[in-house]
């Protein structure tokens, strides 16, 4: 089960309020709920790029390694709706032209050596050795994190030429914040009711609610390495919720 903390006030003061024509006491707290989550998918990219002077052969050769780890990943459990591979990448390179520099130099009374005659020569030879840069991109989410050091093996003896770092990621994300809220509120109502008691007053309904916190899921970047070096660990980030809400106080 998963620990809530709640954090301590930040600001708890009296205020007057007016309503309706007369003066009315009131309470604004702040109250918070954080948590501990820990991430349950992971997606890694891994780059393949194959260069060369035949384009058809450059796409076989790519074709067989994205398939390659495509079909290692479903063997190690992964469902095919989470192997993303993106469209096959062709880049055409031009050769320059072969440009020689001639020079002459003479001597000079106060110098070693002077440049008096420069001459640029250009052959424009036939363009025949065109390269072409074939590349593809493979996407996996992963939700067993020790899946990870058996994949990054298996693409670099695929051929792999870049892979990127891990993003750990919380599916249910919005689910716990919007627990977090109630929470939050409930903390607030709890020290707003301590405040009002110590004075002798009587704690009211609620005049305004402000969420102060705001949620959006980002991926967090992780540090993953081979299981030859070491095992990779997933972590966790902490989810906090803070709201301001405005009682009234009745006597």
């Amino acid at each position: 089960m998963k620990k809530l903390w709640f954090g301590a006030v930040i600001c708890a003061s009296l205020l007057v309020i007016h309503s309706t024509g007369y003066a009315q006491e009131s309470v604004k707290v702040v109250g918070k709920a954080s948590t501990s989550v820990a991430p349950d998918t992971f997606l890694i990219r891994f780059g393949f790029e194959q260069r060369g002077i035949s384009a058809s052969k450059l796409k076989t050769v790519v074709d067989g390694q994205t398939t390659a780890l495509t079909n290692y990943a479903r063997s190690l459990g992964v469902a095919a709706e989470q192997i993303k591979s993106s469209q096959l990448s062709v880049h055409i390179r031009y050769p320059n032209p072969n440009e020689r520099v001639n020079q002459v130099y003479a001597p000079a009374p106060q110098a070693k050596s002077t440049i008096v005659k420069t001459e640029v020569a250009t052959t424009k030879a036939p363009m025949t050795q065109v390269e072409f840069v074939v590349s593809r991109t493979v996407e996996i989410n992963l939700t067993n994190l020790r899946d990870y050091d058996k994949l990054l093996d298996n693409s670099v003896k695929i051929g792999a030429t870049r892979i990127d770092p891990v993003q750990s990621l919380t599916r249910d994300n919005e689910e716990v914040y919007q627990a977090l809220l109630k929470q939050a509120v409930a903390n607030a109502r709890s020290k707003a009711q301590t405040l009002v008691d110590s004075a002798g007053g009587k704690l009211g309904r609620v005049i305004a609610l402000e969420e102060l916190s705001h949620f959006q899921a980002r991926p967090r970047m992780m540090a993953a390495e081979s299981a030859r070096f070491h095992q990779s660990y997933s972590g966790s980030d902490t989810l906090s919720a803070e709201v301001s809400v405005h009682f009234a106080i009745e006597h």
